[in-house]
């Protein structure tokens, strides 16, 4: 099979083609805004492979629902998981994500944000 490198953009081949989009992570990383990631160490591991630092302050939901309540492992289960458990009006109770990549993209944003939202004011 394909490597997991090779699925994301990483080879020696694949630099001049995904140049353009990596210049326009660095532009949009590099402003001082807050972000916003959902467990995303992986992807900034990859960012920094690429020289890509993120700066401002970085919010992640899973570690502020983790600081609210560190031993409930069926809340910090995925991003639907901790959105039911710490925001429940931002999913219905048999709520499916998206199924196709963009949508799901888009829709995982959204929570991320809106999940971060409740968990910060409640950690503050």
């Amino acid at each position: 099979g394909v490597g997991e490198a090779a699925l994301c953009g990483t080879q020696p081949a694949d630099g001049e083609r995904l140049e353009p989009a990596w210049e326009a992570l660095r532009l949009v990383l590099g402003g001082r805004a807050e972000k916003v990631l959902y467990d995303a160490q992986r992807q900034l591991a990859l960012l920094a492979v690429r020289g890509i630092a993120p700066r401002g302050l970085l919010l992640d939901p899973h570690v502020g629902a983790w600081m609210l309540s560190p031993g409930d492992e069926e809340r910090l289960r995925d991003l639907h998981d901790m959105a039911r458990g710490f925001a429940p009006h931002l999913v219905g109770p048999r709520h499916a994500p998206a199924s196709d990549g963009c949508s799901r993209c888009c829709e995982d944003a959204l929570l991320a944000l809106g999940v971060m939202l409740h968990v910060e004011r409640r950690v503050r």
